[in-house]
């Protein structure tokens, strides 16, 4: 009687999966095609047979991507976009549709690709994509999918679900911010007293609840009056800072004054070599992680950063020296870092077996790029060749508060793409305004689904790059727009 309690409730929840992945599937369907029926292009936005030649002074703009991208519909960025265009143009008249679909992938974009282009015969794509990348099938869009248990269970709507459930719980856990609050094992020279330290940070963690980012700031400004030679508390100040997009000479400053006081502080030249990287200053880069390692010989990220800096300064010999160190110290340590730098060498005759070589002296087992990277990469490489032989613009632009210089390395570097970044716009907004204003969300983690204001915030950012790209430049209106006014650019 028991084992056959036990049966039934294995049977019923059995069936409750079913039940809820036929939903969330019959969910999707039903959501296609009513975005397909309220899409403009069906609508008020028709093209009369004859006008859509390319001579005709209407801009067709068409929007990819994943549920950022979908939105609502209404106050969706795309649709945000438009009307900032028309606000801002008095010789062009743009439309906009949004091909943006939830929970989809850059495997799914592309396979969608052909017939959009088809429908809308669009001048300009934009795409914002591949954070769904890591849930995914990870096959190309052009192959036929590798079927495997795992692979069909992560295909599932209800896993997916779960997994941005989990996520959701674990992002309440932290800090809205996070400030790295420096471990016990890293060496500062002053520190505050045990009390005035714990009652210092309180309030600090309090502000970045309430994202409070003058206070902050003001916080430790006043802090560093009463103990101008404390290094914690300039670290602390900078590093608050860098982690909100600031990198300007302000936080340099305020590293070097740790690195003055403390010269053998890790972070403070982990961080300056950080900044100098980003600015491409690569000799100087060089330096501090250099500097660095002389600190500490033992942390894999510093040997990475090498990697680029002397990719960058064409001294491959050494990228590749500096990369075989990383991989004996610790080949899983930071895999982000690990994809780039492998990405740069993987393609050359004979590194593969380099690796390989590696892997057998040290018995270290050489993990392959992460297939999500390689996939998000091959389909950004292939819309782009895509448009470039249709002759159709291409803008690749970075989700908020992300680097866009992740979606510039999956490129060779040649190609006639307008890279946009969203992470300067949002950062600012950040400093002044709380997380929920922008954001519903933190399925991202960093960044989540855009409030209406958010959407804004991309729309703006978005019409700037592009008037600026089509040679004459409008600048918002200063009483209504969330951007600061750019000079105007007068059409040739």
């Amino acid at each position: 009687m028991k084992k056959k309690t036990v049966w039934n409730k294995v049977l019923w929840l059995v069936v409750g999966a079913v039940f809820l992945e036929v939903s969330l599937r019959a969910g999707a369907y039903v959501y296609l095609e009513i975005r397909e029926a309220s899409n403009p292009i069906n609508s008020s936005h028709e093209v009369p047979e004859g006008e859509a030649d390319r001579g005709a002074n209407v801009y067709r703009i068409l929007c990819l991507g994943e549920s950022t991208t979908a939105g609502d519909g209404v106050t969706s960025w795309p649709e945000q976009l438009e009307e900032v265009l028309n606000s801002r143009s008095h010789i062009f008249r743009f439309e906009v549709f949004n091909a943006g679909v939830a929970g989809t992938n850059t495997a799914f974009i592309l396979s969608r690709l052909e017939d959009n282009l088809e429908k809308y015969d669009p001048h300009i794509v934009i795409s914002m994509m591949g954070m769904n990348d890591g849930d995914a099938l990870h096959v190309r869009y052009d192959a036929p999918p590798a079927w495997s248990p795992a692979s069909v269970i992560g295909a599932l709507r209800i896993v997916r679900l779960f997994s941005l459930i989990w996520d959701g719980i674990k992002s309440t856990k932290k800090e809205s911010v996070e400030v790295r609050v420096v471990r016990e094992k890293d060496h500062f020279i002053k520190r505050l007293d045990r009390n005035e330290e714990v009652e210092f940070m309180t309030r600090i963690n309090q502000l970045i609840r309430q994202n409070r980012f003058d206070e902050i700031v003001a916080a430790y400004e006043r802090a560093l009056q009463e103990h101008p030679d404390s290094d914690w508390l300039y670290y602390g100040l900078g590093e608050y800072l860098f982690i909100h997009g600031r990198k300007d000479d302000s936080v340099v400053k305020l590293f070097e004054k740790v690195v003055e006081l403390n010269p053998n502080q890790y972070n403070a030249h982990d961080r300056l070599g950080q900044i100098y990287r980003e600015r491409m200053e690569w000799t100087k880069a060089v330096a501090l992680f250099q500097e660095a390692l002389r600190i500490d010989p033992n942390v894999p990220d510093a040997f990475f950063n090498l990697v680029e800096c002397y990719s960058a300064l064409g001294k491959k010999a050494l990228a590749k020296e500096m990369l075989k160190k990383a991989i004996e110290l610790d080949f899983q340590h930071d895999r982000s870092l690990h994809n780039f730098v492998v990405g740069q060498f993987r393609f050359e005759e004979g590194f593969a077996e380099e690796l390989e070589s590696i892997s057998k002296k040290t018995g270290i087992s050489v993990v392959p790029v992460d297939p999500s990277v390689d996939t998000t990469r091959y389909h950004y490489r292939k819309l782009y060749e895509i448009l470039n032989s249709r002759n159709i613009m291409y803008i690749a632009m970075q989700y908020p508060l992300l680097d866009v210089d992740e979606i510039k390395r999956m490129f060779v570097g040649t190609e006639e793409i307008v890279f946009v970044s969203n992470r300067e716009n949002f950062s600012s907004s950040l400093r002044h305004g709380s997380y929920e204003e922008y954001f519903i969300d933190r399925c991202y983690k960093t960044f989540g689904h855009a409030t209406p204001k958010g959407d804004i915030l991309i729309a703006e950012n978005l019409a700037s790059a592009i008037l600026k790209k089509l040679g004459f430049y409008s600048p918002p209106d200063p009483t209504t727009s969330p951007l600061t006014a750019l000079p105007r650019r007068q059409l040739p």
